[in-house]
C-alpha cells in the first residue's frame, strides 16, 4: 500500500526555518513552508508564480513541505517509487519549463540532513508545462536509497527547471478537503488536488496521536550513546 501525501498552499510548518537544499539556485518570490500530511487540511487551490531573474539553465523552488515524524524505522531503497502530480503552465513557449524536486529525509528537529530519496534539480524530466492552458504534469521516479529512523521527517521541495531567454510559469497547489483528487495522468485541466505519491506504506506518529519510540539504532546514529 502506498503513502499519498498532500500540499497544501498555507500552513505552519514543523521546521518553519528549515532551509532548502543548497541544488536550488533561486527562491520564488512567493516560496512558502507549510506541513504534509497523509489527509487534506483544507488549503484553497491556489495559483503560485515565479519569473527567473536570470537566463539559461536554471531552476527555482516554490514551496517546502515538512512531513510529522516517522512512527517506524523505514530505508528507501531503488525498488521504491516517487510520484506527484499538479497543474502548471509556463507563460512562455522559449521558457522549456519542467519540474524541478527534491526529497530528504531529516532529523526530528531538522538539525541533520539523514539524505535524498528524490532529486531532480538539473535536467529536464518528463513532459515540459502547457503553455496555451493550465493543465497537470506528473513525474514519476525511482527513489536514492536512504536510511530513515523513527522520528525523522521527510522534506518535499517543489518548484521548477527551465532552459529559458525569459519568462516565469505558474504551479497550483492546495488541498481542499471537499474535491477529489487528480488522476496521474498528464494535461487534465480539471481543479482537483495535487499530491505526491510514495511506494512505501509509512505512518507517521503524530497523526496516529501518539509519540514515536526512539529507536536504539538512531540514538548510536545521533550520536546520544
Amino acid at each position: 500500500m502506498a503513502t499519498r501525501l498532500y500540499l497544501p498552499s498555507s500552513g505552519t510548518s514543523a521546521l518553519n526555518s528549515l532551509v532548502d537544499d543548497s541544488g536550488w539556485d533561486e527562491v520564488s518570490g512567493t516560496f512558502f513552508r507549510a506541513p504534509m500530511s497523509i489527509t487534506k487540511t483544507d488549503t484553497a487551490l491556489t495559483d503560485f508564480y515565479s519569473a527567473l531573474s536570470v537566463g539559461g539553465q536554471y531552476n527555482a523552488i516554490f514551496a517546502q513541505w515538512v512531513s510529522a515524524p516517522l512512527a517506524d524505522d523505514y530505508s528507501f531503497t531503488t525498488s521504491d517509487t516517487i510520484d506527484f502530480v499538479a497543474k502548471v503552465i509556463e507563460d512562455a513557449t522559449e521558457n522549456d519549463t519542467y519540474w524541478g524536486y527534491k526529497g530528504r529525509v531529516v532529523s526530528n528537529t531538522g538539525s541533520e540532513v539523514i539524505g535524498s530519496f528524490a532529486s531532480g534539480l538539473t535536467v529536464q524530466r518528463a513532459t515540459e508545462f502547457p503553455y496555451s492552458a493550465a493543465s497537470t504534469r506528473t513525474m514519476s521516479y525511482i527513489c536514492a536509497a536512504v536510511s530513515a529512523v523513527a522520528t525523522d521527517r521527510l522534506v518535499f521541495e517543489l518548484g521548477t527547471y527551465e532552459n529559458w531567454t525569459g519568462g516565469g510559469a505558474t504551479i497550483r497547489l492546495g488541498d481542499p478537503s471537499g474535491t477529489g483528487d487528480f488522476a496521474l495522468t498528464d494535461s487534465l485541466t480539471t481543479d482537483l488536488c495535487p499530491w505526491l505519491e510514495l511506494s512505501p506504506n509509512l505512518t507517521f506518529s503524530e497523526e496516529e496521536g501518539e509519540e514515536a519510540p526512539v529507536s536504539s539504532y538512531m540514538s548510536l546514529r545521533r550520536g546520544m550513546w
